[in-house]
């Protein structure tokens, strides 16, 4: 009989020796594995977990360049998906079904955008060809949708486009939006505050957002949701006078029973998973 794994968090933690390198630890903080080792110039971050929990990608740079890499949940089979040279490929996202990542792909200078790469083909397609600067893209539960975050151009914040192509509408200000588990809200950060918006089909916000964390000395950003939608993780900026220092953090979504696990960034929910 199979065991069913307790849900995880992936998260990117920085090691003076090591740089910035991949993790999973349990959603109370305990049982931290490191997944990715190397020097600081090759540095692994962004993971993401595949929908059946059995799989993480990440974006990592060990040739100058970020390119992504799929592993298993432990960090066995280590294998790179992106291989175009010249570019960045980061923020990487899983469809629902688990067939796809989308992903933001920059040039090295000021523009970027989001493309799809199917993982049975490895073929690639552009979403979005604005030369802005689009990144951060989440999956909508249905399939249909990809919210990002666009950061250049007359209106900065976050947008929507279809997944399989088509104009990007602007929703309104913030970053890293991330989708609710049954489809009907959006958690998202602007001005070092995370908050939760109810939205329709189409993305669009239904009444005003809810500010669920933030203050005058702290800055959260990258939320996401647990699998059953009741919490969130995030990563938090604390400042202490000239010093700073990220954190992973979870949350009721009522912004009740805050818990702080411990340095990070870039915190990714697990679904359960069997072993």
């Amino acid at each position: 009989m199979k065991r069913r794994e307790a849900e995880r968090l992936a998260f990117s933690r920085w090691l003076p020796e090591e740089g910035e390198q991949v993790f999973t630890m349990c959603v109370d903080g305990s049982d931290v594995r490191q997944l990715t080792f190397g020097t600081e110039g090759a540095v692994s971050k962004q993971p993401a977990w595949s929908p059946d929990a059995t799989r993480i990608c990440f974006a990592s740079r060990q040739d100058g360049y970020s390119s992504l890499y799929l592993m298993d949940a432990d960090g066995s089979s280590q294998a790179r998906l992106t291989t175009r040279e010249h570019v960045d490929d980061e923020d990487p996202a899983w469809s629902p079904d688990g067939a796809q990542v989308i992903f933001s792909r920059s040039n090295g200078t000021t523009s970027g955008d989001l493309w799809v790469i199917d993982l049975a083909t490895r073929a690639e397609r552009p979403l979005t060809q604005q030369s802005l600067v689009d990144y951060a893209p989440s999956w909508s539960p249905d399939g249909k949708l990809i919210a990002f975050r666009r950061s250049a151009g007359r209106t900065t914040g976050v947008y929507v486009v279809p997944a399989d192509g088509g104009e990007a509408r602007f929703l309104w200000s913030g970053r890293s939006p991330a989708w609710h588990p049954d489809g009907g809200r959006i958690v998202y950060s602007d001005e070092g505050c995370i908050w939760v918006v109810a939205v329709n089909s189409t993305g669009r916000p239904r009444g005003e957002p809810a500010r669920v964390t933030g203050g005058s000395s702290v800055a959260d950003d990258c939320p996401c949701w647990s699998p059953d939608g009741t919490r969130l993780a995030f990563e938090r900026e604390l400042i202490a006078g000239d010093v700073a220092s990220a954190h992973i953090l979870t949350v009721r979504d009522d912004g009740q029973d805050c818990r702080d696990l411990g340095e990070g960034h870039t915190p990714d929910w697990s679904a359960r998973a069997s072993e």
